[in-house]
């Protein structure tokens, strides 16, 4: 009993750092967003091992202490990404970003995150969220909810709803 209720503390807290997040992309207008991509690898602390070559070779425009993050993307997530299955995010981005994230990026492996910015290579202006995968349960439950009462109220006011 004591695991389900840390379990659902540790969703709610996360889902409102996940509602956080996309409040703050929603308001940012950042041309690169990529919602919901599971993350696969994380790589911190690349370096210049030599003038413009980066130790992660993806990030070589952001490269001086970022974080390579290798991702499965959504097929949005190309939009203005210089290489679609990479992000490279700046110490600074992390920083300024560490009152939204749920979950460090060096322990989100296996969860999804939301990005935004200028572009994937995210150098002092983006938004960053790494939830666990219970935030985003959240989230579809919440959804899913309030699609119910919008078809029940539909349905009370005397009309149907019609989807496509």
């Amino acid at each position: 009993m004591l695991a389900a209720l840390a379990y659902a503390g540790w969703s709610a807290y996360d889902y409102a750092k996940w509602v956080k997040t996309k409040k703050a992309v929603a308001a940012g207008g950042f041309p690169y967003q990529c919602g919901a991509s599971k993350i696969i690898s994380v790589t911190p602390l690349c370096r210049f091992i030599e003038p413009g070559v980066c130790s992660c070779t993806p990030c070589a425009l952001s490269c001086n202490n970022s974080y390579w993050i290798q991702i499965i993307p959504q097929a949005v997530c190309s939009n203005g990404a210089i290489d679609p299955t990479s992000v490279c995010i700046d110490p600074l981005v992390a920083a300024a970003n560490s009152k939204t994230m749920g979950t460090p990026l060096e322990m989100s492996i296996g969860k999804q995150a939301i990005f935004a910015g200028i572009t994937n290579m995210m150098t002092t202006n983006g938004v960053i969220a790494t939830p666990t995968l219970a935030a985003n349960t959240v989230d579809k439950i919440i959804n899913w909810f309030d699609y119910a009462l919008a078809s029940f109220r539909g349905k009370s006011n005397g009309k149907s709803i019609r989807t496509n």
